[in-house]
């Protein structure tokens, strides 16, 4: 059992926990180091959408070449991803936490990263150039969208890698799926550079 989990009130809605095996992520900035989900219902990221992420969760990285480990303890109700707690922890214990160390980490990237973990099942896509979005593709936008919103991700630079869009071609179907789906999370809180239409 998570150690903070008795005596954090937000916790206390998720008394049970099951613990995934630390896995290394490979060849990226952060390695996981395990990954521990709350016994409540995983919450989907709109009310259209097959993807979800669970109403509590803990993560913890570790920083490639950084003698210290972060944790975050999140929940998620919808909207986006909330964090109750971030924990530094220098290794090997008892190593103390410098300036340094904290200035070096970017709490957004640590709960995409977090998000991208969690998220359930992994949208996955199909790209089709030089012709208009299917209603399925639309849907796929918007889902995709809406994940990376939670995520605390780019969604418009989501949308724009992974269909291999210029930006106003992903623009342009961002607002056809909005469209189709108005309860679609807008541009207010994306992070740095998602800039709205």
């Amino acid at each position: 059992m998570h150690k903070g989990a008795a005596t954090s009130p937000w916790w206390t809605t998720v008394p049970d926990w099951s613990t995934v095996p630390a896995v290394a992520t490979g060849g990226e900035r952060w390695e996981l180091v395990g990954i521990v989900r709350g016994a409540a219902a995983d919450v989907p990221v709109a009310p259209w959408a097959e993807t979800r992420l669970p109403a509590a969760f803990r993560v913890t990285f570790r920083q490639a070449g950084q003698p210290f480990e972060v944790a975050i303890d999140c929940a998620f109700s919808g909207g986006r991803i909330e964090v109750h707690k971030f924990e530094m922890v220098g290794t090997p214990a008892p190593r103390p936490i410098t300036p340094r160390d904290l200035a070096g980490v970017d709490l957004g990237h640590v709960v995409h990263r977090a998000g991208t973990k969690v998220a359930e099942p992994q949208v996955e896509m199909e790209h089709r150039p030089g012709r208009r979005a299917t209603p399925d593709e639309l849907r796929l936008v918007a889902e995709a969208y809406a994940t990376q919103h939670a995520i605390w991700g780019n969604p418009r630079q989501w949308v724009m890698t992974a269909w291999d869009l210029p930006r106003s071609t992903a623009n342009r179907w961002i607002r056809r799926a909005r469209e189709l789906y108005p309860e679609m999370p807008g541009d207010e809180g994306t992070r740095k550079g998602d800039e709205s239409e």
